[in-house]
């Protein structure tokens, strides 16, 4: 076979895989590829879940405010400022690594419990340790028109004056199926006639664990005037990846590893304790009333150190329950789980068009020299070959892509692939019955 009629197949080939990549990617989300595509990452992410134990994220500890303490703290369904102070100022005190506190302080609370969880937090930006990041969201969202708002909290001032702690956005938009699969990078907001941007947990929690806080969040002097585009900061590095802020809106792939419910006779991975060479789970759960009325008989040392606190709460009437691709699980988890993502894998995006022709076309290549090379090998009978290659080489692919891949459109990059191995089979059965005649 001459060099001209390889360069000619290849090109076919390469042909054949992009207008199969477009003709996934433009009908993706009108059919049930789409739904395929996040069915297989699902999948995928079901099947590692629990499965081992970061080697470079710190464990997790989850201060559960469950279904049975809400009951007994009545309606509303909010968590009390009097117990978040406890709760912080007990963390605070085992030196963990970082503090998320998944409760939204934007509402107004009792007067005197306001002021207890202002002495706490004034007592953590005093140590300048543990780093602290209080979950927020902006409201009237609504109407696309105005700008969103972020409420004046008793916090602010604390806030704006520490370095080890700051307001972060959870804000996690549904796919079409109902399914939480990503987070928000930033989300830009008005504050006190300020155009602000509040960073997405992912990139926050990230900065805050490096202690790169300088480098995520401006002064509320800084910030331009409301409805003007607010300041952006610089990208910056960390986990070895680079954030970039300058993107409202854009979101970031939850690499979920982490379960609410085990099955039955599974136990979770273990790590090591940052410093400690303790080993301990992963992600634990502890009851949050059982242990702030404890709290004098706990070894903050032990409970708390080395570890990222999440204090959250997985009551129904709290409203922060999820659908994961790996079961239900409180707001608190899904964060966890978006934490150690940000760390291990950086901005994970949905899969842009450009780089993934690209990638398309880079693989549509790798197929059809696998496939010439194979059909080179000499020995191979014709009806072993015919029956057995091309689906070793979908094989080949879909193990590649599933496991390799950390992207939401896993379909996009396999379809193309098994196209391309068909047009081969198809091409060579052709030429076989031209060389026979």
């Amino acid at each position: 076979m001459t060099v001209a009629r390889i360069l000619r197949d290849a090109s076919i080939a390469v042909a054949v895989g992009l207008a199969s990549f477009l003709a996934v990617y433009w009908l993706k989300d009108y059919t049930f590829i789409g739904d395929e595509a996040l069915g297989l990452q699902d999948r995928a992410y079901l099947t590692r879940a629990d499965t081992e134990a970061s080697k470079i994220v710190p464990p997790f500890l989850l201060i559960d405010l469950s279904q049975a303490d809400q009951y007994r703290l009545g309606y509303p369904p909010v968590a009390p400022r009097g117990l978040l102070a406890k709760l912080i100022g007990l963390a605070a005190s085992g030196r963990p690594r970082l503090i998320v506190v998944d409760a939204d302080l934007g509402w107004p609370g009792p007067p005197n419990e306001e002021a207890e969880l202002k002495d706490a937090l004034s007592a953590v930006a005093g140590k300048g340790e543990p780093p602290v990041l209080l979950i927020r969201q902006p409201f009237a969202r609504s109407d696309g028109v105005a700008p969103d708002v972020l409420r004046p909290t008793p916090y602010d001032a604390i806030v704006e004056r520490s370095p080890d702690i700051a307001w972060a956005s959870a804000l996690a938009p549904l796919d079409a199926d109902g399914v939480t699969r990503r987070y928000t990078v930033a989300v830009p907001a008005c504050r006190n006639g300020r155009a602000v941007l509040l960073a997405g947990v992912q990139p926050a929690a990230c900065a805050m664990l490096e202690g790169q806080r300088s480098a995520m969040w401006l002064k509320a002097a800084d910030a331009p005037a409301c409805g003007t585009p607010a300041a952006t900061p610089a990208p910056f590095v960390c986990g070895g990846y680079q954030w970039a802020l300058d993107r409202p809106s854009a979101t970031a792939e939850i690499a979920y590893r982490m379960r609410w419910k085990l099955p039955a006779g599974r136990t979770r991975p273990q790590t090591i304790l940052p410093g400690r060479s303790i080993a301990v789970e992963e992600v634990e759960t502890v009851d949050a009333l059982d242990l702030a009325r404890n709290a004098s008989s706990v070894d903050p040392s032990s409970q708390f150190g080395g570890r990222v606190v999440v204090i959250g709460s997985s009551a129904e009437q709290v409203g922060d329950l999820h659908r994961t691709p790996v079961g239900m699980m409180p707001g608190m988890l899904v964060i966890a789980n978006a934490i150690r993502s940000a760390l291990e894998l950086g901005p994970v995006p949905r899969s842009g068009m450009w780089l993934s022709l690209i990638g398309t076309a880079l693989m549509s290549l790798a197929s059809f020299f696998l496939w010439f090379w194979i059909r080179r090998v000499r020995g191979v009978g014709h009806l072993v070959f015919k029956e057995a290659t091309a689906p070793l080489v979908s094989a080949f692919w879909i193990f590649v892509i599933s496991v390799a891949l950390p992207s939401a459109h896993i379909a996009e990059f396999l379809f193309p692939q098994i196209v391309v191995t068909l047009y081969l089979v198809i091409a060579a059965g052709f030429e076989e019955a031209r060389h026979a005649a």
